[in-house]
Parts: C-alpha cells; sequence; structure tokens
C-alpha cells in the first residue's frame, strides 16, 4: 500500500505456489518494520522487527513433532542474546531462560486445566527465587471466577499482591491490593439472594473505610456510614 505521497505503508503475506503461507512484511514510512516467515507447516519459524533506530530484533523459534514451541531464541543485529527452553509435562509446562553465556536468568512454571485456561502460574529468578505467583480460578462454564496474583522483591519479600473475584457476567464484585506498608485497600460488593448489590464497602489504604447500602434492585444508595482502621463510626 502507498499513501498519497507514494511512501510504502502497511503489509501483506506471501504465499508459495501451492498457496501456503510463508512469509508476512510490514513497511512504516518506505521501511521494513516487521517480517515474519513461516516453515511449511504454516508455523511461524522467525519474527523480526525493526525499531525506530534501525536495531533489529530477531525471535528464532522451533518445535517438537507436536507442533509445539520448544525453544525461541532472541538476537539483535545478528548478534545472539539469550534464549528460552520450554518443556510440557500434561497440564504444566515450564519455561527455562538463559543468557548469552548460557546462565540461568528465570523461569515460569505453569499448570493449565483441559481447557488450557491457566491454574497456576509461578516465576522464578535467576536464584530460583520466587517473583510471582498467580494463581485463577474458573466457573464450570470456563469463565473466570477468581485471580490472586503475588509479587515478591529479590530477596523473597511481598512487593505486592492483588486479589479479585468476579460474577457470572465478568464484572469484579470485589478487588483487593495488598502491601507490606499500607492496610489492604480495595472494593467488595454484597449481594442478596436475588443477585441485586445491597451493599458497597470501600477500603482505603490507611485503614479506613466506607460502606454504602442500597435499595435492592435499584442504584440508589439510602446509607453511606464511614469508620475507621479499629471499626469506629
Amino acid at each position: 500500500i502507498w499513501d498519497e505521497a507514494g511512501v510504502l505503508s502497511g503489509g501483506g503475506n506471501i504465499y508459495s505456489e501451492d498457496g501456503k503461507l510463508v512469509q508476512y512484511c510490514a513497511y512504516q514510512d518506505g521501511e521494513v518494520s516487521k517480517q515474519k516467515y513461516y516453515n511449511e507447516k504454516e508455523l511461524l519459524t522467525q519474527e523480526v522487527y525493526y525499531s525506530t533506530n534501525g536495531q533489529m530484533h530477531c525471535i528464532v523459534m522451533e518445535y517438537d513433532q507436536q507442533d509445539r514451541v520448544v525453544k525461541t531464541s532472541l538476537l539483535m543485529d545478528e548478534v545472539f542474546v539469550s534464549w528460552t527452553e520450554i518443556a510440557y509435562h500434561g497440564n504444566v509446562y515450564t519455561r527455562t531462560e538463559y543468557n548469552e553465556q548460557g546462565v540461568l536468568t528465570g523461569r515460569d512454571y505453569t499448570q493449565t486445566d483441559d481447557q488450557g485456561n491457566v491454574l497456576e502460574k509461578i516465576s522464578y529468578g535467576g536464584h530460583d527465587n520466587v517473583l510471582q505467583h498467580e494463581n485463577y480460578v474458573y466457573t464450570a462454564q470456563g469463565n473466570l471466577k477468581e485471580e490472586k496474583k503475588y509479587t515478591y522483591e529479590e530477596d523473597g519479600s511481598l512487593k505486592e499482591g492483588i486479589e479479585k473475584v468476579y460474577n457470572d457476567q465478568g464484572e469484579a464484585i470485589s478487588e483487593f491490593r495488598y502491601t507490606p506498608t499500607f492496610a489492604p485497600q480495595g472494593f467488595e460488593k454484597i449481594f442478596d439472594e436475588n443477585g441485586n448489590m445491597i451493599q458497597h464497602r470501600i477500603y482505603s489504604a490507611s485503614g479506613n473505610y466506607t460502606v454504602r447500602d442500597y435499595l435492592p434492585g435499584t442504584n440508589h444508595c439510602i446509607r453511606c456510614s464511614r469508620y475507621d482502621a479499629e471499626g469506629n463510626q
């Protein structure tokens, strides 16, 4: 695609004589900005990006006999930078990252259900220290119901934690943020047996919180009460 000034922009696919996708190329301001290459199974094997300063970033993918990615390598301006190895064990897979000297820099452990939804993910640093821990719960229909995500400092101390609960419509009905310095902050919504919100509680980092009572089936707040961290109104 050429713009009004005659400068090439946009992108498109290139196919082999038998109709298989072999390459994708994108242009920006007349220069190549992205390229993708595919094998005979139309699996992505190489992805190349060009930054605004002309630096090339290249990711090379390798697959197993089940067409799963088992290794990715990163090159910058054709200089090898790092690689990642991926191993699969049923519903569990691990990603292990190394730098150009072959030194371990991090790894991930991920467990999924039979539908591919992530149940748990743990990310480790180069010293096998936990950097992030995630847990997810789903409904029978596969919709996200609960999620917990905690991140940690290099010494293992808590950096931040976030917990959320969702209703059947995917709306967050409870969300709290945890830090080592402040009280948990966030909100939670209380519902009656018919699914009508009857109360909304909001918590601040100081420990104070506000309780709003609602007329069932409406957005009309009938009472608003404020409390300190000890529960005094």
